[in-house]
């Protein structure tokens, strides 16, 4: 059990400092697009130079679908992937809104064979992209998270890299570009426990087993509902602050944030910042959880006035959706599995794939021993991290740590 100090401060005698973005290896540059003359469209795409919108170099490659069928392009290489590398990633950047897309995926596939009849695929479904427009997104994957197709061997050369996404929705001609593949990418996987709501079930439930245990977590307070029947008070709040919790801004009365003006969306959030930071919580005030997990164009320009850094959804990052891992491509769209729904066993994958992929678990839980999940599942569930974290296998963070990572190395407590 890691040594508490009277006052509730963990004696930072014994921690560990996570290296910026907790890469311990940045990878290799795999391919960086600089040569629109390197790549071949099919039939249903067109491809050019971007020097407008381009992620590293000079250049990105812009593929346009020209009509509703699957876009593609590819590039021949000749590439020896047998190693034991960890994680690949290439960047994407969306041109267009999701729904000119159409109910697809964007794919990349490594193949061993000019057919692709033996190939390795993984994808993001664009469900899972909504407003992912105008930015960069990374798709990662483990290479044990490749869907083989056929007789595909990593021990045989890579000779096709190919990208596809669509066929876009009618009468639309949507574009992504790509930059940036990057292979052998080592993470330190780390576990970020977020609560929703700040009510008492998560004080008595949740703190008090999680305290003795060393580990933290972070809580998303509602200032309205902050000292009323069911919901913790800011002196518990205050509490969780001193063990090294972030007590985040999950707006000032709960409201669908789309539902609101640019004004009223501002005032929600402000609100809700200035409360916390009168009762002396500034770890998480600026770390905002999104009501319901939506948001719209004007969530983004109300986050942009108040200075919010972070903003998590309820954006499930298991199966074919967007992996989390440093560097990020959009800190206002954090995703994270949420509690509900999922079995331990199910919970306990997650932290597993986190552990196996070099990748941040943000796991989101509401109504703990009342609803979502049991008491004792719940326990289950912290008793699971802490036997991986004190292997060393995995690291409890909160936000404000997470958000810190992106511009340093970073302080934590160890578990003992």
């Amino acid at each position: 059990m890691l040594p508490i100090l009277s006052g509730g401060f963990i004696n930072l005698d014994q921690y560990v400092t996570l290296p910026q973005n907790l890469l311990t290896s940045p990878g290799t540059l795999l391919e960086d697009f600089e040569i629109s003359a390197d790549w071949t469209p099919n039939a249903h795409a067109s491809v050019a130079a971007n020097a407008v919108n381009y992620k590293t170099g000079t250049y990105s490659e812009k593929m346009t679908d020209i009509d509703t069928n699957q876009a593609a392009m590819e590039k021949t290489v000749n590439l020896d992937m047998s190693g034991s590398w960890e994680k690949l990633v290439v960047w994407f950047y969306m041109h267009d809104v999701i729904a000119d897309y159409g109910s697809n995926s964007v794919q990349l596939y490594l193949s061993n064979h000019i057919t692709y009849a033996n190939a390795f695929r993984k994808y993001i479904t664009t469900g899972n992209l909504t407003h992912n427009q105008n930015l960069w997104t990374p798709l990662f994957s483990h290479k044990t998270e490749f869907e083989t197709i056929g007789a595909g061997s990593w021990a045989n050369p890579i000779i096709r890299i190919q990208l596809r996404f669509g066929g876009a929705a009618a009468g639309k001609t949507p574009a992504i570009s790509f930059d940036s593949m990057y292979t052998g990418i080592r993470g330190i996987p780390a576990v970020c426990l977020t609560f929703d709501d700040g009510t008492i079930e998560q004080y008595n439930n949740c703190f008090t087993y999680m305290k003795p245990r060393g580990i933290r977590g972070t809580c998303y307070a509602i200032s309205d509902y902050v000292d009323t029947a069911n919901y913790m008070t800011h002196q518990q709040l205050q509490e969780l602050d001193s063990y090294g919790w972030a007590i985040g801004n999950h707006t000032k009365a709960h409201v669908d944030l789309t539902t609101l003006t640019e004004a009223q969306q501002e005032t929600a959030i402000l609100t809700c910042t200035t409360a916390l930071l009168g009762w002396g919580l500034s770890k998480g005030a600026y770390h905002l959880c999104l009501v319901q997990g939506a948001s719209n164009a004007n969530t983004r320009t109300a986050m942009t006035n108040l200075g919010i850094l972070t903003a998590r959804t309820a954006r499930d990052w298991t199966g074919n959706a967007i992996r989390l891992a440093l560097p990020f491509g959009d800190l206002w769209r954090i995703p994270s599995c949420t509690s509900t729904g999922h079995t331990l066993a199910e919970l306990k994958v997650y932290i597993d794939t986190a552990i196996t992929g070099g990748y941040v678990c943000t796991i989101h839980l509401h109504k703990v021993g009342a609803g979502d999940i049991s008491t004792a599942d719940f326990q289950a569930l912290i008793d699971y991290i802490q036997l991986k974290s004190r292997a060393g296998l995995i690291y409890p963070i909160t936000i404000d740590d997470l958000y810190k990572l992106t511009l340093g190395p970073v302080r934590v407590p160890k578990i003992k």
